[in-house]
C-alpha cells in the first residue's frame, strides 16, 4: 500500500515539473531579459534529472537571471551532475556571497564537498572567506555532508 502511495506521489510530482516546463519554456525567448523563465525551466529540468539540458538553460540565462534573483541551488546540482564541478562551486559561492544563508540546507554540505574533493579556489578570496567558513561550520555541525553519495 505504501509503495502505491509513493508511486502516485512521485507521478504527481513529475507531472508538476512537466507542467512547469510547459508553462515557462515558451517564455524563455520572450522574457529573456528578466531571467525568471530560465530560473524556472532550469529548476524543473534538474528535478526531473535532465541535467545536461538544465545546465545549458542555466548557462544561457545565468547573467540575466542573477541580476534579479539569487541563483537556485539546482543550478549547482545540474553542473555537478554533468561533471562540471568548478561551475557548481562557482554557483554555490555566488549564493553564499549574496546571501550567506543557503536557499536550502544542502548548499553548505554541497559547497564543502566540492571544495575539499576538488581543491577548488575562488579568485576573490577575501570577499567570501568568512561566508565560506560559516558554511563549513554549519555543514559539519549538521548532517548535510551525507551528500557525498549524490555528487561523488
Amino acid at each position: 500500500m505504501l509503495s502505491i502511495a509513493l508511486a502516485a506521489s512521485s507521478f504527481l510530482q513529475g507531472k508538476r515539473w512537466e507542467n512547469t516546463l510547459t508553462l515557462w519554456e515558451p517564455m524563455m525567448e520572450s522574457t529573456a531579459d528578466l531571467g525568471q523563465a530560465h530560473f524556472m525551466v532550469g529548476t524543473a529540468l534538474t528535478h526531473i534529472r535532465e541535467y545536461e539540458r538544465a545546465a545549458e538553460v542555466f548557462d544561457e540565462g545565468y547573467y540575466v537571471m542573477t541580476q534579479w534573483l539569487t541563483p537556485p541551488t539546482e543550478a549547482a546540482v545540474a553542473f555537478a551532475a554533468i561533471g562540471n564541478n568548478a561551475r557548481a562551486y562557482e554557483v554555490l559561492m555566488d549564493i553564499l556571497v549574496r546571501t550567506d544563508t543557503p536557499r536550502n540546507r544542502r548548499t553548505d554540505g554541497f559547497f564543502v564537498l566540492l571544495l575539499t574533493n576538488h581543491d577548488l579556489r575562488w579568485p576573490e578570496e577575501d570577499k567570501f572567506k568568512a561566508a565560506a567558513d560559516r558554511a563549513a561550520r554549519r555543514a559539519y555541525s549538521s548532517d548535510s555532508i551525507l551528500l557525498a553519495l549524490v555528487i561523488g
